[in-house]
């Protein structure tokens, strides 16, 4: 442990009410707030073990354990109880880290998807990383839109944002994060198939963006009813360094 370390604040004193009224124009701000889309688990680990002296849970993959019981078709839960120590370390390290808010994935059901794998060569590794398909994604075609589960990706989540509720320390809010033109481009259709049917079959983009809009829309609508959660957090890959990835 590297013990000039700043790190964890004595006294954090988050507070998400004069975040949001500072964004909002109503108040200036008496100090810098912090604010993530995220960090990734090994730099969590990487600054809780070596500079705030606490040890991270093992890092399970919650994702691939709901996409089995997604792939057999069973009932998928929002929250696994293998995932609440990770949870509770996501919280921890955050308020550690003088953050006013948490930020978390909107729950939806993990289906399966086309990705390549390659070697990840980050400092922190993971051994190996995925690479998005950008040939074709799952829907290329009206029969594998209308086969396509719409129905399951939602999820019950009154248990997860209720755990939620339980673990957030005073004076903070999560903020609930998801995606809708990169889950698109990257994963239901891919780039490549999506630019082409934007010329051939504009009438099928069109619906796979619908559809998974209202998905987005639903799931933002039930996180938003729980106290928890502070504000919507919505992210999107629409370009690049020289464009947006679809003539505006």
């Amino acid at each position: 442990m590297i013990k000039s370390s700043l790190f964890p604040l004595r006294n954090p004193s988050p507070s998400f009410d004069a975040f949001r009224d500072i964004l909002l124009g109503k108040q200036m701000p008496e100090k810098v707030h912090f604010i993530e889309l995220g960090v990734d688990y090994e730099m969590m680990k990487f600054i809780s073990e070596s500079l705030m002296g606490f040890k991270a849970p093992e890092n399970i993959n919650v994702g691939e354990r709901k996409k089995e019981l997604f792939v057999e078709g069973k009932v998928v839960p929002a929250l696994l109880d293998e995932e609440k120590p990770l949870l509770k370390f996501r919280v921890k390290f955050y308020y550690s880290m003088g953050y006013d808010c948490v930020p978390v994935g909107l729950p939806l059901a993990p289906f399966p998807t086309k990705h390549r794998k390659t070697k990840d060569t980050a400092l922190l590794s993971r051994g190996i990383r995925t690479w998005v398909e950008e040939e074709a994604g799952i829907i290329t075609n009206w029969d594998e839109f209308e086969s396509f589960p719409w129905d399951r990706i939602n999820l019950d989540v009154t248990e997860y944002f209720e755990f939620l509720s339980e673990i957030i320390p005073e004076g903070m809010k999560f903020m609930v994060a998801s995606t809708l033109y990169e889950m698109v481009g990257e994963q239901l259709m891919g780039w490549k198939c999506m630019f082409y049917k934007l010329f051939t079959d504009p009438d099928l983009v069109k619906a796979v963006f619908d559809k998974w809009g209202e998905i987005i829309y639903r799931g933002y609508t039930d996180a938003i009813s729980h106290d928890c959660v502070g504000a919507i957090f919505h992210c999107d890959d629409m370009g690049y360094k020289k464009g947006t990835m679809i003539r505006p």
